[in-house]
């Protein structure tokens, strides 16, 4: 198994709290990243790929997401909008694969 932030999203949630995710976004309270503590394990863990991606989506939409930019000034909440910003993007890559298949 591969150890990708992306595949723990998978093994954590079951289909339908990612469709939620990629739905409603993290902000409404996501279990599993709802505290800084959570948040920003999850970032020091996954902090690569969560760059990765994020480039990734910045070079598809022409500038720096604003939500994580607000967040430049204090770490924690920095930590939490990129955990929140991917999560969000991988609930929606994930719920594309999941009506592919």
């Amino acid at each position: 198994m591969e150890n990708t932030f992306k595949q723990w999203i998978k093994d954590t949630y079951e289909a339908d709290q990612i469709e939620d995710i990629q739905r409603h976004g993290c902000e409404g309270g996501v279990s599993g990243m709802i505290y800084y503590t959570e948040t920003t394990a999850l970032y020091d863990q996954y902090t690569d790929e969560m760059h990765e991606v994020v480039g990734e989506l910045t070079d598809q939409i022409g500038f720096f997401p604003e939500y994580i930019a607000q967040y430049i000034g204090s770490v924690q909440q920095f930590k939490n909008a990129m955990v929140w910003t991917v999560a969000e993007w991988y609930a929606g890559e994930i719920v594309a694969e999941m009506e592919e298949a």
